[in-house]
């Protein structure tokens, strides 16, 4: 699934790239207090206290068809290949 913003004369599209395994919140987010995730732990969270992300990347074109289809997809780096815990 996919879900696509039009802004200006561009329009966004969110595109999945794939499921990720639970997270440690605190391994992805080192620097994060546990306690910034108390406004989000129902949305954010598995009951386990996991941060379950999708990756996505972004399609972006302008809205005219005039312009080159730009890929944005800036990776999660080395953190994905850390323990889940």
């Amino acid at each position: 699934m996919s879900t696509s913003y039009t802004i200006g004369d561009y329009e966004i599209t969110a595109v999945l790239d794939g499921p990720s395994l639970p997270r440690d919140p605190s391994v992805v987010f080192p620097d994060l207090p546990d306690s910034a995730w108390d406004p989000y732990r129902d949305i954010a969270l598995t009951p386990e206290g996991k941060w379950h992300p999708d990756w996505r990347g972004h399609i972006i074109r302008a809205t005219n068809g005039e312009s080159p289809v730009i890929l944005v997809d800036a990776g999660m780096g080395d953190i994905v290949n850390e323990q889940t815990g």
